[in-house]
């Protein structure tokens, strides 16, 4: 059953507490990209919709999401952290690249 756009707010909003919350341990040293994907970011990219983990079991040319994808752009193999397929072989690339450290000295 899909989600309805307040399930998927709520679903960010108590995202935005829980980081809120958490923040020092986030922005903590050696914290690694790899677990605040899977703390923050795919929950974030689910709330709103997308199939992050093919719990649809979708053949994967079909999935809605391919993580860490191997893509030739311009002759060069690039590794985006989420690729996004589009119809008719688009693609709309994702980067995640987690700076706790210029963040804290934002906050």
């Amino acid at each position: 059953m899909a989600k309805t756009f307040d399930q998927g707010k709520e679903e960010v909003a108590n995202l935005c507490r829980y980081f809120a919350t958490n923040h020092q341990a986030f922005l903590a040293p050696g914290v690694k990209e790899d677990h605040v994907r899977q703390w923050l970011i795919d929950p974030f990219f689910e709330a709103l919709g997308w199939d992050v983990h093919n719990k649809a079991r979708t053949a994967p040319q079909y999935q809605e999401v391919i993580p860490e994808d191997s893509l030739d752009v311009e002759g060069q193999q690039k590794a985006p952290d989420y690729t996004f397929p589009a119809g008719g072989g688009e693609y709309s690339l994702g980067a995640v690249e987690f700076r706790g450290h210029e963040l804290a000295r934002r906050t």
